[in-house]
């Protein structure tokens, strides 16, 4: 029996982490949490204990590792706030050791995994459309409120208006742009954190771009003060329905392509609206979906190859996307530190397009209007059943 061990927390990351841990050859002893209506109960046929429990197990050398299955950086703030008070445990020693094992467990996954795109879009729509919402209420209870973890981000895109005022890391992009180019910030959130000028003072037309853009307008009425600048509805799948081919000069997508309910497919028509010679970056946590345990919109892992060839994939598909897309577009993706820690292992890619080309290259579009008539019905469908109380309600 391989070392005991407790893992904190019992939502989806802690459930999976449990398994993780399993295959790794641990021993998982519990679950622990903080919540007193969780304890003594039984998840997964394990027991959930109390901070206290652990602690004494802990000292005791009952368990050998506490393994950290939290993602909400708030409820982790708590946790560390916590472990302080509870020696002998220590908080960076939990964290280092659960990065250990689901990076381990990330690469053992990706040596397993079989290159067939066979995505169900229908299937897929229907876990879009159960989880949007709670998507949309991340944002005003994480960002807009004023004691949301993220609102001190929130106030500074609302008040950004330079291209390169909040990340920086996109200065090659922005060397390719000139006075009146256009800039697409495809599922941009909230607010954008791009701003419209550049370093040398020119103007470019800035779209921010997403397939909740409704929903973020009327948050940004209630909280952005006036500031926020319009969002445009667009959905990855069909930004080819919403914008004209070669319209682009740059494409820019920040977490977002984890979201999609087809991110190859999104890709396809982000280049298919991009001009020849145009740039595509792309920027990901990596592995997102893995480490969010497949919760709310998070179904795919946005990743690097062996090669260091750009990667989608989850439980059931997987692409590589710098070999399929080599006729069209040129990839380079950056190599990964992969000293850092989980949470900040950031997969970013550039993608060039080098030649125009026709969608029906790569897919069926007769089959196109059929998925773009199941999600607008699906779409209206959630509007009938569900009432409009996500401002109200948080």
């Amino acid at each position: 029996m391989g070392k005991k061990c407790v893992i904190w927390g019992t939502r989806a990351a802690g459930r999976q982490l449990a398994r993780q841990a399993v295959d790794m050859g641990y021993h998982v002893f519990a679950f622990c949490s903080s919540t007193k209506e969780t304890q003594k109960k039984q998840i997964d046929n394990y027991p959930v204990i109390s901070p206290e429990v652990l602690v004494r197990l802990y000292s005791i050398k009952e368990v050998a590792t506490v393994f950290l299955g939290v993602k909400n950086p708030s409820y982790r703030k708590e946790i560390e706030e916590l472990v302080k008070q509870l020696p002998p445990l220590d908080f960076s020693v939990i964290s280092q050791e659960t990065d250990l094992l689901e990076l381990e467990c990330l690469e053992r996954k990706k040596e397993h995994l079989s290159y067939q795109w066979d995505v169900s879009f229908e299937e897929q729509a229907k876990l879009w459309l159960q989880n949007f919402m709670g998507e949309v209420e991340s944002w005003v209870r994480d960002d807009a409120l004023p004691d949301g973890f993220y609102h001190d981000v929130y106030l500074q895109r609302l008040e950004n208006t330079d291209f390169l005022g909040i990340d920086t890391s996109c200065e090659k992009v922005c060397g390719k742009l000139r006075a009146g180019s256009a800039v697409m910030d495809i599922g941009c959130g909230l607010v954008s954190m791009y701003g419209s000028r550049l370093p040398n003072g020119e103007e470019i037309k800035l779209l921010a771009v997403d397939p909740l853009a409704p929903f973020y307008n009327r948050i940004n009425q209630v909280y952005g003060g006036g500031k926020a600048r319009k969002c445009k509805f667009g959905l990855f799948e069909f930004i080819a329905n919403f914008c004209e081919e070669n319209s682009c000069d740059a494409i820019l997508v920040n977490n977002a392509l984890d979201h999609c309910i087809d991110p190859f497919k999104s890709i396809l028509e982000c280049l298919y609206i991009l001009k020849s010679g145009g740039i595509m970056r792309l920027k990901h946590r990596r592995a997102e979906a893995e480490y969010e345990a497949y919760h709310g919109l998070h179904k795919w892992n946005i990743d690097c190859g062996n090669q260091n060839e750009l990667i989608f994939w989850n439980q059931r598909s997987a692409v590589n996307v710098s070999k399929e897309l080599e006729r069209v577009a040129e990839i380079r993706v950056f190599p990964m530190d992969k000293s850092t820690s989980r949470v900040s292992q950031t997969v970013i890619a550039e993608v060039v397009k080098k030649r125009d080309f026709q969608l029906n290259e790569f897919f069926d579009m007769k089959k196109e209007r059929r998925q773009l008539a199941f999600l607008v019905e699906g779409l209206m469908r959630c509007l009938a059943e569900r009432s409009q109380t996500y401002l109200s309600e948080l």
